[in-house]
């Protein structure tokens, strides 16, 4: 198994701009830890979440509700940025190469 191209060089760059990471997946508990091994993110991430946190997975929104809670009560949710498998840019190298000009830090 392999990661996308260039995660662990974004969220280096998240951190950079002192962007918080959490991370929300709908995996269990051990494999979202081996993907944040295997991606070399897991001393990147500040809050995760996983199907064993939720009652409900993906697509329900649950474990982007645990975040967000574990995020912390002063945490805006209009600043607050999912990331995931949608169609905005083919991957996370991608979304590195056009950090500039997209949501997350204008």
């Amino acid at each position: 198994m392999r990661g996308f191209p260039r995660v662990c060089d974004l969220f280096h760059e998240l951190r950079r701009r002192n962007l918080r990471i959490a991370l929300a997946s709908s995996a269990k508990r051990d494999e979202l830890s081996r993907y944040e091994k295997l991606c070399e993110i897991d001393d990147l991430v500040e809050v995760e979440t996983s199907g064993d946190d939720a009652e409900r997975s993906k697509p329900h929104p649950d474990v982007f509700g645990v975040a967000l809670e574990r995020l912390g009560p002063g945490t805006a949710k209009e600043r607050v940025y999912v990331v995931g498998d949608s169609p905005c840019y083919r991957d996370p190298a991608d979304l590195l190469a056009r950090l500039d000009e997209s949501p997350i830090v204008r």
